[in-house]
């Protein structure tokens, strides 16, 4: 009979042993799982950090090309407001090149 209650408690100690080791592959598979999550969760926050910088950059030109539209739209307003009334349109004239070049200028410092 003690021959036959020290193996039940050995099997029994084998049984835990194996869960035991089963619970640790289990918790080595899951902590892998979690890194790749964390370097999932860095990668996509460089990402949303570029798209930003990418927005931002964009909102800037857009808002440099309506004011450069804005000046051409008023060179050209006070050139025809002139020629309606028969001033001198030599200063005027001048305004729609500089508003040309202006949104040029403004056009090209985007590319750095």
């Amino acid at each position: 009979m003690k021959l036959f209650g020290w193996t039940k408690k050995e099997k029994a100690v084998s049984l835990l042993e194996e869960q035991l080791a089963d619970l640790q592959n289990e918790n080595d598979l899951l902590l892998d799982q979690v890194e790749s999550l964390k370097l999932d969760r860095e990668e996509l926050e460089q990402e949303r950090q570029l798209f930003q910088k990418r927005l931002l950059a964009s909102q800037k030109e857009k808002r440099k090309e309506a004011f450069a539209a804005f000046f051409a739209g008023l060179a050209l307003a006070l050139v025809i407001a002139t020629a309606v009334h028969g001033a001198s349109w030599d200063w005027l004239l001048m305004l729609v090149p500089a508003a040309v070049m202006l949104a040029f200028v403004l056009k090209g410092e985007n590319h750095d």
